[in-house]
Parts: structure tokens; C-alpha cells; sequence
């Protein structure tokens, strides 16, 4: 039977928990205002750190004070807007990217060896996969597809 073996829990905005292995804390994503949508502070049993930037917006005020003071190795950003700047709430494009990478490197949570990437892409990007990586390639970042696997 499903319900017997897996385990509903409601996590909610700020809250710390633990799955074998890793900790994890919520953060406020901004995608829509009716529910409470997150984002993830993922630290392994290593110490290496994951920011989970996915189905949101430009991060709201709230986000941007519980992340100071962390490190990340990894940063997953939600790029599904692409080159697409007309719509700005719910999701991310290239210019918000970038402004949320400058953010974090200006509060000390990424460097240079910080590996960015971009995914959540969708018809609403108007950017193929190479032209997503030529579009990004004096950023630095890495255009994910699918079966990717990053190591941190």
C-alpha cells in the first residue's frame, strides 16, 4: 500500500529538516502569492551546499536576509523565462539571473568556483539549447539538459 510506505510531511517557510544524509532549510520563493512556494538550502553529510533557486521569481527581501552567512558550492537557478523579460513574477529569465548571481556574490554566498546553472526552461525562453549557452557563456553558467549530472 502507497500510504505505508511513504510519509507526508508539510514543511513551511524558514524551517530546517533532516533526510538522512542532508540538511535542509526553506526559503520563501517568490511564484504564487496564494500558496507557500520554497526554495532549498541543501547541505550534505560533506559540507557541500546546494541553493535550489527553482519555480520563483527574483527572490523576495525575506530570501535574501536568510541566506546571508551561506556558502554555497552549486546554485540551480529557474531560468524559464529566457531571454524573455516582459514577464517578471513567477519565474526567472537571463536578466534576473544574473542580477540574483551578482546578489549573491555581493553577500558572500558564491565565487568564482561556484558552479551556476540554469534550468526549468520552457517555450516561453525563445532560446534553443545553444543559443541559451552562447548566451551565457561570458557568464559562466551551465545550461542543464536533461540527464545532467553535476558533481559539487
Amino acid at each position: 500500500n502507497f500510504r505505508e510506505c511513504v510519509k507526508f510531511q508539510e514543511i513551511g517557510v524558514f524551517a530546517d529538516f533532516y533526510i538522512p544524509g542532508y540538511h535542509i532549510k526553506t526559503l520563501k520563493a517568490f511564484h504564487d502569492p496564494k500558496e507557500d512556494c520554497l526554495l532549498y538550502v541543501i547541505k550534505d553529510s560533506t559540507g557541500k551546499s546546494l541553493l535550489y533557486g527553482n519555480d520563483t521569481g527574483y527572490f523576495p527581501e525575506a530570501t535574501w536576509e536568510a541566506l546571508k552567512g551561506i556558502k554555497f558550492d552549486g546554485v540551480s537557478l529557474d531560468c524559464t523565462l529566457g531571454k524573455n523579460s516582459e514577464m517578471t513574477w513567477g519565474h526567472m529569465g537571463l536578466a534576473a539571473n544574473r542580477e540574483v548571481v551578482r546578489r549573491l556574490k555581493d553577500i558572500g554566498c558564491i565565487d568564482n568556483k561556484t558552479q551556476i546553472v540554469l534550468t526549468h526552461f520552457s517555450h516561453n525562453d525563445g532560446l534553443l539549447y545553444e543559443e541559451a549557452k552562447e548566451a551565457v557563456a561570458k557568464d559562466g553558467f551551465i545550461i542543464a539538459y536533461d540527464g545532467m549530472v553535476l558533481e559539487l
